[in-house]
């Protein structure tokens, strides 16, 4: 079996590369225009198509995004918008184009995302809710699945998309709210610091472990007709959860330290749980940690990059 994993750099890149290569399979990454990875040009079609007639994959994760989270200040909206759509969805669609006329045609994975619901009402969500994307990321995901869609329909591709909903580890880059709740606890714990601010912590989110997530994206492709799937815990849990799950675990009074900045806020939170039941239907996929157990993982990964440990 081989695999191109298209955003190998990133978070679910670095995981899903781990759980193929334990799996026996040989894994090209492929980064973006900045030379990462095996230097592939995603944004490049010649050099996307030299790569894919080479390697000849089994299967094509398509996980490279552009985005920014909820506390990231947009400086410039139009780059901001103009560069979601060349990552997120024409280097994507331009990837699809190159399979149709591959000799054998991979199964393809696309990482969709929960921000494609953004405009709608609160509340479940599956692969059949309405969508309404708020913002950049958001429009071009569901672009994205609209190409999908039409490869499916035209080209008979494998193509499926995976709607994640957030899903957290320590490769999680320090702006996102996982790292920050854990890192600005540690940094008081250790007295490095005396507050940490965030921006809403009665924001409710369906979080889940980021390992399972990518686990369940073998699995849809696995399937004789991928299609897609909410990849969800099916739950919602607060940041102030979060803050207090961690805190009493790092032994940290976080009612001293911890300080709400609605002002950190660039977008509004989403209060959607998703549902994954096909995903769990289609593949008896089901997750590992819950949330307790999720948030546990987190601080035992952070205190081990010091050589530390839970007491």
């Amino acid at each position: 079996m081989r695999a191109v994993i298209v955003g190998a750099s990133g978070q679910d890149g670095l995981l899903l590369g781990e759980h193929l290569r334990a799996s026996g399979v040989e894994v090209l990454p492929v980064g973006r225009s900045d030379g990462s990875a095996s230097g592939v040009d995603i944004e490049d079609p010649s050099q996307v198509e030299r790569a894919m007639s080479t390697f000849q994959p089994d299967e094509v994760y398509y996980l490279a995004a552009h985005h920014h989270s909820a506390q990231q200040t947009i400086d410039d909206a139009a780059e901001l918008r103009a560069r979601s759509w060349a990552i997120n969805t024409r280097a994507f669609e331009e990837l699809l184009a190159v399979t149709v006329h591959l000799p054998k045609r991979p199964a393809v994975f696309y990482a969709s995302s929960s921000r494609i619901f953004a405009g709608t009402a609160d509340g479940l969500k599956d692969e059949r809710s309405a969508r309404a994307p708020t913002c950049a990321y958001g429009l071009s995901k569901a672009a994205a699945m609209e190409v999908a869609a039409f490869f499916r329909r035209t080209h008979g591709l494998r193509v499926a998309c995976g709607i994640l909903f957030n899903h957290e580890s320590r490769l999680r880059k320090p702006h996102f709210v996982s790292r920050r709740v854990v890192d600005g606890l540690m940094a008081v714990q250790r007295g490095e610091a005396e507050t940490l601010e965030l921006g809403n912590l009665s924001a409710k989110v369906d979080w889940g472990f980021a390992p399972d997530y990518v686990r369940a994206m073998r699995l849809m492709l696995a399937q004789q007709e991928p299609q897609d799937c909410v990849i969800a815990s099916g739950e919602a849990h607060s940041v102030r959860e979060m803050v207090e799950v961690a805190a009493d675990l790092l032994g940290v009074r976080w009612q001293d330290c911890v300080v709400e900045n609605g002002g950190l806020l660039q977008r509004p939170p989403l209060a959607h749980v998703g549902d994954a039941s096909r995903l769990r239907e289609t593949t008896d996929w089901n997750p590992t940690l819950d949330f307790h157990g999720l948030v546990r993982r987190l601080v035992e990964d952070a205190l081990a990059e010091r050589g530390a440990r839970l007491q």
